[in-house]
């Protein structure tokens, strides 16, 4: 899995093989291995991170790979969406 920022937490974006997670979402592996297969095991689940501070999914791709690769990436982007996070008053 690749995580690059290119604009601060404005603008994030993650970048895994499409293979992984068909296999998630088909119920061959679980999240744990999912996570584990990203090498962010010992780390908090990333999305729920995100999602916390208030970052969404703003589009996502495929993104082909070499014919000498086993599978094709998708790209997930993230982006600031104040409707993600808890409402909080100005402070005074």
């Amino acid at each position: 899995m690749t995580i690059k920022s290119t604009k601060g937490l404005d603008d994030l974006r993650v970048e895994f093989p499409a293979r992984m997670l068909l296999d998630l979402l088909a119920g061959r592996i679980t999240e744990e291995l999912f996570r584990r297969q990203l090498d962010r095991s010992g780390s908090k689940n990333i999305f729920e991170h995100w999602l916390s501070r208030g970052l969404t999914i703003s589009r996502a791709e495929m993104a082909p790979r070499d014919i000498d690769e086993d599978d094709d990436h998708i790209v997930l982007y993230f982006s600031d969406d104040p409707a993600a996070r808890a409402f909080k008053l100005p402070e005074k």
